[in-house]
């Protein structure tokens, strides 16, 4: 799919998050009236968070539902959007004890990368196949022809169970495979692979940069589902969010926030994934 407000961005699973956040408190200068002076005080965030899949028909639908929403509850359109953002509403409210709500709309992306030792889960038989590929098996002879000598050793001396150092290693050698190496794909090495038709489809655009990447770990999570975590498709991601004092959702957040489960419920079912969380700021 072809997003292009967001054409080239990487975003974390969590950055949607941190943006919204960081729009709620854009605006927000809070005082709150002493006997004698004001004072600083600070406020506490909170956040609902909405997830669909990722694709240009919910991208569509989506985007008539929010720009619906804004229109009711009177939201502006923000003009200073951060450029991570595809969309972004504010809706002001004149008070010296909350920042404006604030609904935003961002391309979730998990990094294709092997972030973690948890991202091989499956050490032991992962290892057994780098270590005695099989004829058949040329994905795993390419593979280890691009391990490194130090990972080598450590294949050659690990005997199962955890070893944080092999797959510290793995992981490293891994990532130079995903990031640096071109395309994974080629039709001999993975002849005894099925592919899924998002794999299948991502190989025919022929991808570069960041779906360059995301085609490589996609294609090493199916070649070895149980060894390596599969990363998580591309969401969209919808937060709605706001800033005050109190620290509770106000009454106008608990309508805006049904508003919006219920559309997108409506909408996708249960395609639609749902989490609140809240933090108070510094």
């Amino acid at each position: 799919m072809v997003l292009t407000p967001v054409q080239h961005i990487r975003l974390q699973a969590s950055a949607p998050r941190a943006v919204a956040v960081a729009t709620a408190l854009s605006c927000l200068i809070l005082v709150t009236a002493c006997t004698t002076a004001h004072r600083a005080v600070a406020p506490k965030v909170n956040v609902t968070a909405w997830e669909v899949p990722a694709t240009e028909t919910n991208l569509m639908a989506v985007d008539k539902q929010l720009d619906s929403i804004a229109q009711e509850f009177g939201f502006r359109n923000n003009a200073r959007k951060p450029y991570s953002l595809i969309r972004s509403y504010l809706l002001d409210q004149n008070s010296l004890t909350h920042a404006p709500y604030s609904i935003t709309m961002a391309l979730a992306r998990d990094n294709p990368g092997i972030t973690s030792t948890n991202d091989i889960p499956g050490l032991e038989t992962i290892a057994e196949k780098l270590k005695h590929p099989s004829d058949n098996d040329v994905l795993s002879q390419f593979l280890r022809t691009q391990l490194a000598a130090e990972t080598l050793n450590l294949l050659s001396t690990y005997r199962g169970g955890q070893d944080s150092k092999l797959q510290t290693a793995l992981s490293r050698d891994f990532n130079n495979v995903i990031f640096r190496g071109g395309s994974l794909y080629e039709a001999a090495r993975f002849a005894g692979v099925r592919l899924s038709p998002d794999a299948l489809k991502l190989i025919q655009q022929n991808p570069r940069g960041y779906d360059l990447y995301r085609l490589n770990r996609m294609l090493l999570d199916e070649a070895y589902p149980q060894e390596i975590r599969a990363t998580r498709k591309d969401r969209l991601s919808i937060h709605l969010a706001h800033a005050n004092v109190t620290g509770v959702k106000t009454s106008k957040y608990q309508e805006i926030e049904d508003r919006i489960s219920f559309e997108l419920g409506r909408e996708f079912g249960p395609e639609v994934h749902t989490s609140t969380y809240s933090e108070w700021t510094p």
